[in-house]
């Protein structure tokens, strides 16, 4: 394997460390490819859950659904239990209002 190359290489940004001073990240820029990279490369890991995710995941899931039953259920009772408002009857307009009465006039008797 090759060493490090720095034939190419110039440096872009260095951030530094506020207490100590020292450099923390720098970034380099190189016209080459070298083959650290492929020394950096790492085996993706696979994270497992937890044991007591992996024991109780039915129980979890059947809490979590009584929990939305029951939130459901004391929206559905709070709802129910309020009032319906009446609607606003609409003004009169101007102008002659209707009689309150009407009064239907029934012919008289008939003499013998």
């Amino acid at each position: 394997m090759k060493s490090w190359e720095s034939d190419g290489c110039t440096i872009e940004n260095t951030t530094y460390d506020t207490i100590t001073k020292s450099a923390i990240f720098i970034t380099c820029a190189c016209t080459h490819l070298s083959e650290f990279a492929v020394e950096l490369t790492t085996e993706p890991t696979k994270v497992e859950p937890p044991s007591w995710f992996k024991e109780n995941a039915g129980n979890i899931v059947l809490g979590g659904l009584a929990m939305i039953f029951a939130i459901s259920a004391i929206v559905l009772y709070v709802y129910s239990k309020k009032k319906p408002q009446k609607p606003e009857q609409p003004k009169p307009k101007d102008g002659p209002k209707p009689p309150e009465k009407i009064v239907v006039a029934q012919p008289k008797p008939s003499k013998p």
